[in-house]
């Protein structure tokens, strides 16, 4: 079975139907969570094989947390952090060039699949980071690199309850998505 299966379980467990500002149908809404669920699977593909659950998963977390995958952030059309972070992963340009940047915003499938490489590379970046502070750090250690750019340890961030609460969503979903697509259940059916 393909990882975009669980991928798109796991997601919708996050964010079950679209939000009513997006004025987006639930046809079209599912339509786009299947292709971003493909996309992560694409973009984790390069990873080891024993890591590419994980690692999609923490993308995902990454998404929800960023963006609760809304599609005017998702297009590009709404940068966040005053207008320098794109995509559903908030990417700032750093060392990309405008259009490379640009290019990572987009509702099609290879936009997708860029943001969601872009966001695979730092979260495997942040995590060898804080793996070699502490060898017992996770994810849940990288979203906090990722999300501040300055330390692994979410006490040590303004923002402690929000990298906590992406932890804790992370963790939960690796545990229940590991038994395949239907064990990803929404938040409170557990």
């Amino acid at each position: 079975m393909s990882l975009a299966a669980t991928f798109l379980a796991a997601a919708l467990a996050l964010m079950p139907a679209p939000s009513p500002a997006w004025g987006e149908s639930g046809e079209v809404f599912e339509a786009r969570m299947a292709m971003i669920a493909g996309s992560v699977e694409k973009a984790v593909l390069k990873a080891p094989e024993r890591s590419r659950f994980q690692l999609g998963l923490a993308v995902l977390t990454v998404f929800w947390g960023e963006s609760r995958f809304a599609p005017r952030i998702h297009s590009g059309e709404k940068l966040g952090d005053g207008g320098a972070a794109i995509c559903m992963g908030q990417h700032h340009r750093l060392k990309l060039s405008e259009t490379d940047w640009l290019a990572l915003g987009g509702v099609d499938e290879a936009a997708t699949v860029r943001c969601a490489q872009a966001t695979a590379n730092a979260l495997v970046s942040a995590w060898w980071y804080c793996q070699a502070r502490d060898t017992r750090a996770t994810y849940a250690e990288a979203f906090v690199l990722y999300g501040t750019g300055q330390t692994c340890q979410a006490r040590e961030s303004r923002w402690e309850p929000i990298f906590k609460d992406r932890a804790a969503k992370w963790r939960s979903l690796v545990y229940s998505c590991k038994k395949g697509p239907s064990a990803c259940l929404p938040w409170g059916k557990a």
